[in-house]
């Protein structure tokens, strides 16, 4: 009975010693793979973010040498740039929240900013699937907020996306309130779709 018992502790250290290295290992490769994905990200930011610059200058035709075609062109070049500079910055997100090391970014921001960028890119994809787009912002609300804009515009799209996906009739849209106590905005998506089912809201 006792060399069983032996027996038994020492293949149970024997397992807790290789699930030790399997975890050491893992959280190895989970290190390097987020290191990858972030320097990657920060590699693709520079010559895109050369593009949008080019392009947005380029689309001003100071010089008025440029015809309609290629105006529409370079509008094409630069939207397309900001997809994928927003595309960019959710590998980058990701691989910050893989590792829990998130870490947010405030700063004042102007809130009608914020509604405009995100009009803009989904005003024509409602219009596509013959939605209404409604942006709705009361009036006390403040022209200017602190916020981490980056991470509020990446939830925006992410539940407008949703909401459009699943939305066949009616309207999508975003409602901003101001809440005196505590002070802070109230940013709500809102569609006339399936919506989200009740047990999935905090996973959201």
């Amino acid at each position: 009975s006792k060399k069983a018992l032996q027996q038994e502790k020492q293949a149970v250290e024997k397992a807790s010693r290789e699930i030790a290295e399997k975890a050491r290992l893992l959280e190895q490769s989970n290190r390097y793979k987020t290191e990858f994905l972030a320097n990657m990200s920060h590699e693709l930011r520079t010559p895109l973010n050369s593009i949008l610059i080019l392009s947005g200058l380029l689309g001003e035709n100071d010089r008025e040498n440029l015809h309609q075609e290629q105006l529409e062109s370079l509008g094409v070049i630069h939207k397309s740039g900001n997809e994928l500079l927003d595309l960019i910055e959710d590998i980058l997100a990701l691989s910050q929240l893989e590792t829990g090391k998130i870490k947010p970014y405030f700063q004042q921001h102007e809130v009608r900013e914020l509604l405009r960028v995100i009009s803009e890119k989904f005003k024509p994809l409602a219009h596509e699937k013959s939605l209404e787009f409604k942006c709705v912002i009361d009036s006390n609300v403040p022209s200017f907020a602190v916020m981490d804009f980056q991470k509020v515009k990446q939830a925006l799209v992410n539940l407008l996306s949703n909401a459009i996906k699943f939305t066949k009739e009616g309207y999508i849209g975003v409602d901003v309130k101001y809440q005196a106590e505590p002070q802070q905005l109230n940013i709500e998506v809102r569609d006339t779709g399936i919506g989200i089912e009740q047990a999935q809201l905090a996973t959201v």
